[in-house]
């Protein structure tokens, strides 16, 4: 053994030691708040989580080194501390599966776990590139974390009742896909490696925000059913896509392929404006008089003065969002404001019909981007530079690759 993996294990149980600490201190929390029972339930997959966690980082210490080299540092960086700490979230998250939904203050737990989590997602990859301490051991374990924090947080909110069962489809994705390639590895069978897809990292990006979001105790059925069908269609389609070719079912070069390749090009240059029109025009005849209506601000006027003026704010954000996306500028910042305005009519005033299409059109500018007739698509180029960092390869085993970097 290296005296470099020495050290690294070392550390490793040091790791342990931390994990055991975040669970005690999660256990200790949830007696206090429900009592014995309901915290040991939450321990019996809370436990089983945070060691497989440990397990992933004991297995891959060796690749704790550059893409490019192949000694390992022997100590594991701020990064992937960072990336460990979240997955210790993730596995405090994956407890509550086995209790019923918390009311109360403890009802909000589920989602801020979450959605530090996805926050720390940003930070490691920063971390990483700011010490040089870019490794395949930090890959590795952003790529796990991220399949097992999907898997937890869609199946919460399918228990919940947020989003309908076909969700979980999502959650299970990425095992499905490397439960196949195992198959086909153990078949003999020969696996094709896929080319990078900015699109399917985008996807992956998204749908970790979504879910966040979906976690938070304020939206449900039937808004929560419409931009879930939003978000998990593309993102299923993708690895639909992606495992054609990696079974060689199909050839990329072939030139039917191709020839889809082009419809579906098209198709994602061309749906672009009409949902950006759409939404605008939406957001300009329903969303803002709605938002500006006495029974909107008598709703918000419960929060006081500031609920008023929030009120207010959100139907001028929809109108800033409906000039911006009929311009085609900075069209995904301008689709989340459309979102963000949607969001404050439906804690006013419940669903309306119009919301099912504003919702589609915002999320799918989203995921496209603004397409044909974008005056100034600029916000397109930093989403697709931020998701092209890496490729996906069929060796990292992985559908849902790390979104930072590392």
């Amino acid at each position: 053994m290296s005296p470099a993996l020495a050290s690294l294990r070392r550390r490793w149980w040091l790791a342990v030691a931390l994990g055991v600490a975040v669970l005690a201190a999660a256990f200790v929390c949830l007696q206090a708040a429900w009592g014995l029972r309901p915290a040991a339930s939450w321990a019996a997959l809370a436990v089983p989580a945070a060691a497989f966690e440990l397990a992933v980082l004991r297995r891959n210490l060796p690749a704790n080194h550059p893409p490019a080299a192949t000694a390992p540092f022997p100590g594991l960086g701020p990064a992937n501390w960072v990336t460990l700490i979240r997955g210790l979230l993730l596995a405090v998250l994956a407890g509550f599966l086995l209790l019923p939904r918390p009311s109360g203050a403890l009802a909000w737990a589920p989602a801020i776990l979450y959605t530090v989590a996805i926050a720390a997602d940003l930070l490691d990859g920063a971390l990483a590139r700011l010490t040089g301490r870019v490794t395949e051991l930090g890959a590795t374990l952003d790529m796990e974390f991220d399949g097992l924090g999907v898997l937890a947080a869609s199946a919460l909110a399918v228990r919940y009742g947020q989003l309908p069962w076909p969700y979980l489809s999502v959650g299970l994705a990425r095992y499905l896909f490397v439960a196949g390639l195992a198959w086909l590895v153990r078949a003999g069978r020969p696996t094709v490696a896929l080319t990078p897809s900015t699109f399917r990292r985008i996807a992956a990006g998204l749908q970790m925000a979504f879910i966040s979001v979906i976690l938070w105790p304020l939206f449900g059925p039937p808004a929560t059913t419409v931009a879930g069908a939003c978000f998990a269609v593309p993102f299923l389609v993708g690895f639909a896509r992606d495992w054609l070719v990696v079974s060689g079912a199909v050839d990329p070069a072939a030139p039917r392929y191709r020839r889809v390749a082009g419809w579906y090009a098209a198709a994602a240059r061309w749906t672009p404006p009409v949902l950006r029109l759409g939404g605008a025009l939406l957001a300009g005849v329903f969303l803002a008089p709605a938002l500006w209506s006495a029974t909107t601000r008598a709703a918000y006027l419960a929060l006081g003065a500031a609920g008023a003026a929030l009120a207010g704010g959100a139907g001028l954000l929809a109108l800033i969002s409906a000039a911006l996306l009929a311009l085609g500028a900075v069209n995904r910042l301008a689709a989340l404001g459309l979102l963000a305005a949607t969001c404050a009519d439906l804690a006013a005033r419940g669903y309306q019909p119009y919301h099912g299409a504003l919702l589609t059109a915002a999320i799918g500018v989203l995921t496209l981007g603004g397409g044909a007739f974008a005056l100034w698509p600029v916000d397109d180029a930093l989403f697709e530079r931020r998701a092209g960092r890496r490729p996906l390869t069929v060796d990292r085993r992985s559908i849902l690759p790390d979104t930072n970097g590392e």
